[in-house]
């Protein structure tokens, strides 16, 4: 028999699963850049973004907290929160990094929380790491999240992303004075070794910190992340599959790179074997989540997270299967699930310090409000239940969306953003359309556009 159709017998017979290539030991090559990343519209460390409102959860604002060991808490029965983002923006992936709720949770926008859409609903399992909802853009300044909870537990974070991007903040000379996680978009830090390769590699979900890794057999999950500059590291603080694990956490100012026969650089996996280890943790009961405390004062441009499972210990999946093992009468019998799933990181938090003026700067400039150099944002921000429009409305042919009619609404005003003056005088002869937002009308009267 040739070996493709011994290939394809054990398939067929569902055993490929059982045989792997061990490249524990193969270069890792270098990941494709992603300087520019989507943001993470709900991080509270953004500026204008809160808590709106919640019900019947603990510690709600740990929502929007970037670090996922920082949790907000669910018991069962229904609950809910609303985010208020920075402004009026495009959205259309959101992500909940659980913790160990079961049941659902149904996601919804508005502009203005008087007229609600749904957006999608999730089912969240219990020994998953995350469930994401994605939907067609919408553009709105409010998400609600309503759960419905049939088992208690810790909600991680949630994730909220659309259109707005962001390359990192530039260091600058500036007292670094703001804390900030150095993996996200504008914290600078960019992953570029990544082993075994992520399943998802190139898709919004990894953008966004949830690495979702594929079964392997070399034993361990590895990440490398360049800082962008010599940085100081605080702490790395991870959510991930629910099961036990020991981290490893290894501080480098340099990485002994080689390019390989097609002139792409890689890494020996033997770098980190010899490398001393910065700062170890251990997640001995397996709830997916654990920080890395860094002693003293390090500074490193690069950061190594080696993720080991702990070999014969149960997961929070095998402890599932276990209690309903029980209750069909085989109590005392030892049930393991199989690992054909691999294992997913929901969020990488990397705590270092940043110049809280170059920060904003950055992040203004993705959440769109632009501005000259020292800017931080408007001196006098919208209400949270105002509209981010022109004073001029303008009504535009109503779009007939099922059997509801939906108009597009926005205004007009002239100007061309930033005319560095810092005094928003607009610029002539530019017309611009400011945050069109689509809401939901009984009727639809006939209107015309409105000359500004």
């Amino acid at each position: 028999m040739k070996s493709g159709s011994i290939i394809t017998a054990l398939a067929t017979l569902g055993v490929l699963g059982a045989f792997s290539i061990d490249t524990a030991q193969a270069a890792w090559v270098r990941l494709p850049n992603n300087e520019v990343r989507l943001i993470n519209l709900a991080s509270s460390q953004l500026p204008q973004t809160a808590l709106e409102s919640s019900s019947g959860i603990n510690n709600a604002a740990n929502l929007m907290h970037e670090d996922p060991t920082q949790v907000a808490t669910l018991s069962a029965g229904s609950s809910s929160a609303v985010i208020r983002l920075s402004s009026q923006q495009y959205v259309d992936f959101v992500a909940i990094n659980n913790g160990g709720v079961a049941g659902a949770a149904t996601i919804s926008g508005s502009p203005d929380k008087k007229e609600w859409i749904t957006l999608g609903q999730v089912e969240l399992d219990s020994t998953s790491a995350n469930s994401t909802v994605r939907f067609a853009p919408l553009q709105v300044r409010y998400i609600r999240i309503q759960f419905e909870a049939t088992k208690a537990g810790a909600i991680n974070n949630v994730v909220v992303a659309g259109a707005a991007e962001s390359a990192p903040a530039d260091s600058g000379a500036e007292q670094a004075s703001k804390s900030v996680n150095a993996a996200s978009a504008i914290g600078g830090a960019r992953a570029i070794y990544a082993s075994p390769s992520p399943a998802n590699l190139g898709q919004k979900a990894y953008d966004l910190n949830i690495v979702e890794f594929p079964a392997t057999q070399q034993g361990a999950y590895n990440l490398v992340y360049d800082l962008g500059t010599s940085a100081n590291v605080k702490d790395v603080a991870l959510s991930y599959t629910r099961q036990p694990v020991n981290i490893k956490v290894y501080a480098l100012d340099e990485l002994a790179e080689k390019k390989d026969w097609r002139g792409k650089l890689t890494l020996e996996p033997a770098v980190l074997e010899s490398a001393p280890v910065t700062a170890t943790a251990s997640d001995t009961k397996g709830l997916g989540r654990v920080k890395v405390n860094i002693p003293g004062d390090v500074s490193a441009r690069y950061l190594a997270i080696r993720i080991q499972p702990v070999s014969g210990a149960a997961s929070a999946l095998d402890n599932a299967i276990n209690n309903v093992a029980a209750s069909f009468g085989f109590a005392g019998s030892k049930m393991v699930a199989a690992n054909n799933g691999g294992f997913t990181i929901s969020n990488v938090f990397v705590g270092s310090n940043m110049s809280s003026q170059q920060y904003n700067f950055a992040a203004n400039n993705a959440l769109g409000f632009g501005g000259g150099e020292g800017d931080t944002q408007d001196a006098n921000p919208p209400a949270p239940d105002s509209l981010d429009q022109a004073d001029t409305p303008v009504y535009f042919p109503p779009l007939l969306l099922g059997s509801y009619d939906y108009r597009i609404t926005g205004g007009l005003g002239t100007g061309s953003g930033n005319n560095n003056n810092n005094n928003n005088t607009p610029q002539p002869s530019t017309i611009v359309r400011n945050n069109p937002v689509i809401i939901r009308v009984p009727t639809a009267p006939e209107v015309s556009p409105v000359t500004p």
